[in-house]
């Protein structure tokens, strides 16, 4: 009996320092407190208007979208190396979702974002953008 009550306290202390490490790892790549400044454009145009990205107490805001409506939204990051990638879907009321993934490496952001709105086909967008010092 002991046996098994040893084992069994020994997988949850192994469970419980696997589930730390994740959450550990996650945490790492977090952006939080990071502005990138730049531009955005659709897709297959090379030009494009000014655009500020922020990343603050675990969410994703473009400012070129305030317009439109949309605000801040939660993101999720994955930090391998020097590369950490991102994503976010951000919400309107009126003009849908936008459906952001990127990539930062360096002092540099790239980024994509797919415009659902219903009634319309969708827009994609380019984003890139530098670390603000």
């Amino acid at each position: 009996m002991n046996v098994k009550y040893n084992f069994g306290i020994v997988f949850v202390i192994l469970l419980l320092l696997a589930v730390f490490n994740i959450s550990q790892s996650a945490e790492a790549g977090s952006l939080d407190g990071k502005t990138y400044k730049g531009e955005m454009g659709e897709k297959g145009k090379t030009n494009g208007n000014e655009e500020t990205i922020e990343f603050k107490d675990g969410r994703f805001h473009s400012a070129s979208c305030d317009e439109y409506g949309f605000t801040a939204a939660p993101y999720t990051s994955e930090t391998k190396g020097d590369l950490t990638k991102f994503s976010s879907v951000t919400i309107s009321q009126k003009e849908g979702k936008m459906n952001w993934t990127g990539i930062v490496k360096g002092d540099m952001l790239e980024a994509t974002a797919t415009w659902n709105k219903e009634g319309q086909p969708d827009q994609q967008f380019w984003v890139k953008g530098q670390l603000e010092k």
